[in-house]
C-alpha cells in the first residue's frame, strides 16, 4: 500500500488524478483505505469483476455491461479481457472513443482549400 502511487478517483477533488504529490495518505492498513487531504474523502483501491447473465450475447446486453465499466473507469489504468466474441470489441470502442463534434456542411461554407491539395 504505496500512497505516493494512488490518486484521489474524486470527481470533484481539486487534486484527482495526481500521484506523488503528498496527499493521500494510508487511512486503514487493515481495510486498505486511503484519504485524500485535498477533499477529505476516503477509498479503496479494487479489483472489479463484472458480468452479465442471458441466454443469448447480443450487442445491447454487452453494450450496458461496457457503459457499466465506462461509468466506473475515470482515469485510472483499466485491464479488459474478454473471450473473443467481435461484438465485445465493438462495444468497447463505442463506449471508450473520444467523441467529436458533427460540423454541419455549412460550417465549411467560406473556407479555403489548403493549396498543396488538387482542387476537385
Amino acid at each position: 500500500m504505496n500512497p505516493q502511487e494512488i490518486f484521489c478517483p474524486n470527481i470533484a477533488c481539486p487534486a484527482r488524478g495526481q500521484t506523488g504529490k503528498g496527499n493521500i495518505h494510508v487511512h486503514s492498513q487493515k481495510d486498505e483505505r486511503f484519504i485524500c487531504d485535498a477533499c477529505r474523502e476516503t477509498f479503496t483501491i479494487r479489483l472489479w469483476l463484472g458480468g452479465v447473465v442471458s441466454r443469448k450475447r447480443d450487442l445491447d446486453l454487452i453494450q450496458s455491461l461496457v457503459d457499466n465499466v465506462r461509468a466506473i473507469a475515470l482515469c485510472r489504468p483499466l485491464l479488459l479481457a474478454a473471450d473473443g466474441l467481435a461484438s465485445y470489441v465493438a462495444a468497447f470502442r463505442m463506449a471508450f472513443r473520444s467523441k467529436m463534434p458533427h460540423l454541419a456542411p455549412s460550417a465549411f461554407i467560406g473556407c479555403s482549400v489548403h493549396p498543396l491539395l488538387p482542387p476537385n
